[in-house]
């Protein structure tokens, strides 16, 4: 089979759960990443999948059918300009969540803090506080988080961006867990927010794959 022929097989069988547009960004995605082809040579492709490919793109394809998260499927999602390492220890990072670091470097830019200590609350994977470490070289920045593994996922991207941030194992609704933490000019959290009462109207692609610590709060 060649690169264009399972390129459209890949769609069809993803329209099954997704919109066309939607299926097709996701095929798109993994193609890509899988081949390390461009868009046009995976659409005009002649030439036969080596059978190592074909492997890989299969079990990308089961997964997804799976409603399974394309970010999860590929370990990988885009925040800020750059590209993260994320798995179902943490929430895909949201474009929407993007605002936020772009409202907090415009206000320190305004009020000419060079030198900002900022925490950041509820980390996961890292991608507030590593974003903020890369737009604010002089910035000063403390992630928590209460769950080990979100933090394990967060330090691999501080490294892999390399951004110098200060994490720590701290359940911030314990007031006892305060004792290390400092003063600081920003604060920053992007929290549990969902009433558990909602969870049954949530997508299947979020209420099976993404952390429910990192979702709901009691109703």
């Amino acid at each position: 089979m060649t690169t264009a022929q399972y390129h459209k097989h890949f769609i069809n069988q993803l329209k099954t759960i997704y919109e066309e547009r939607e299926a097709t960004q996701i095929a798109e995605w993994v193609f890509e990443n899988i081949t390390e082809l461009k868009k046009w040579q995976i659409r005009m492709g002649q030439h036969e999948i080596d059978a190592g490919i074909l492997g890989k793109l299969n079990g990308c394809l089961g997964d997804l059918l799976l409603h399974k998260p394309v970010q999860y499927v590929l370990s990988e999602a885009w925040f800020y300009k750059r590209l993260f390492f994320v798995n179902e220890n943490v929430l895909i990072p949201r474009p929407e969540t993007e605002d936020i670091v772009a409202r907090i470097v415009e206000d320190l830019q305004l009020r000419n803090i060079v030198y900002p200590l900022i925490l950041d609350i509820g980390t996961g994977s890292g991608c507030i506080a590593v974003s903020l470490s890369k737009e604010l070289v002089e910035s000063s920045i403390t992630a928590i988080d209460v769950s080990n593994g979100a933090l394990n996922v967060a330090r691999q991207n501080a490294a892999n961006l390399d951004a110098v941030i200060d994490f720590l194992l701290i359940d911030f609704l314990e007031p006892k867990e305060w004792a290390g933490l400092k003063k600081y000019d920003v604060i920053v959290s992007n929290p549990p927010y969902i009433p558990v009462k909602e969870k049954a109207s949530l997508a299947k692609n979020v209420i099976s794959f993404e952390p429910h610590n990192a979702l709901f709060v009691p109703d």
